[in-house]
């Protein structure tokens, strides 16, 4: 599984980034060791820009959101509280966004939950408030982050304390699914795959985030076409869209040619259930939460002006999944 790696660093002595006006009001006495976030990045998140290093560096104003539990007391000690990227890079270096935080004096068990991108929600009171996560626009942007990231530590049941002197491991993890299209030229196809796009038809849009548990649940009714992002230009030309996870088709739903992907003047019309499986007829696909789904698809001339394509899919790790579907002729398909 890609994961990112990060620490809540408990320094021994304050630094600047962890006093604010308050540091001044000799409240040491009454509180404890400030919290600090630093983080390192592989092959984790879709950044702003297409390609491979956007998806490996943090970027600003990427931001996270950050609960710590008092486990003894049974409370939420610090609710959403953001901790930004000060600078850019593999290991990004973060610092608080708001107030900072402290642990306490006290002896108290404390476990800690971060997510990202971080929501500034003001109805976000409690870690059992669920976050909406819309992914129809596929656009990546400052403003519209869409690759959900979920960490929880409670260091393995014995949970953390004021002046524990270990940094304090959180591991980032998706809990979004992807679905990867490769598309090339195949046999009777001349010239580039000039103005191509590739659309995702009755694809659940919205979903709903457990930040307690870290799970996302579909948004039933949400349901809408979403154009996939395209994220290079060579051979092949990919594409990709981040999709809530979610059984497709959707309850009640029959799927036909949900991908479309249009190549110059040829529509080319793909059945994602016959894409990735061979059981005819063919059973429905759970997209699932850290999975990546890879469908290449080569597109073909065949008899007249039929447009034919070959296609493959395969499942690889977002998460931890496997599975190989070999390549078939597909036919005909309407233009």
């Amino acid at each position: 599984m890609k994961t990112l790696v990060g620490w809540l660093i408990l320094p021994a002595l304050l630094c600047a980034s962890c006093h604010s006006a308050d540091e001044n009001d000799g409240a040491l006495s009454a509180r404890g060791m400030p919290i600090q976030f630093s983080a390192g990045i592989s092959l984790l998140r879709v950044g702003v820009a297409p390609g491979a290093s956007a998806e490996t560096l943090w970027e600003i104003p990427d931001t996270i959101g950050v609960f710590m539990q008092n486990v003894t007391q049974g409370t939420e000690y610090v609710v959403n509280s953001p901790y930004r990227v000060a600078a850019a890079g593999a290991l990004g270096s973060f610092i608080s966004a708001g107030t900072p935080n402290y642990f306490p004096l006290s002896n108290d068990d404390f476990s800690f939950k971060a997510y990202y991108p971080y929501k500034n929600d003001a109805t976000i009171t409690s870690i059992t408030t669920p976050i909406q996560i819309d992914v129809s626009n596929q656009t990546q942007s400052a403003t519209n982050r869409i690759d959900v990231l979920y960490a929880a530590n409670d260091n393995g049941g014995s949970y953390f304390h004021n002046f524990d002197s270990p940094p304090i491991p959180l591991t980032f993890s998706h809990i979004m699914s992807k679905l990867v299209v490769n598309v090339t030229r195949g046999t009777g196809v001349t010239g580039a795959l000039t103005a191509t796009s590739v659309k995702l038809k009755s694809m659940v849009a919205k979903g709903d985030v457990d930040l307690f548990n870290g799970t996302i649940a579909a948004v039933s009714g949400s349901e809408t076409i979403i154009q996939a992002r395209q994220v290079t230009t060579g051979t092949p030309r990919q594409y990709e869209a981040i999709l809530v996870p979610h059984t497709f088709p959707p309850a009640g739903g029959a799927e036909t040619d949900s991908i479309v992907i249009t190549a110059g003047a040829k529509v080319y019309a793909i059945s994602l259930l016959r894409a990735f499986s061979t059981a005819t007829p063919a059973p429905v696909i759970a997209f699932e939460s850290g999975k990546k789904y890879t469908l290449n698809a080569e597109l073909t001339v065949g008899v007249g002006t039929s447009a034919d394509y070959v296609i493959g899919a395969t499942t690889s790790p977002w998460g931890s999944v496997s599975g190989l579907k070999p390549a078939e002729d597909c036919g005909s398909s309407p233009q």
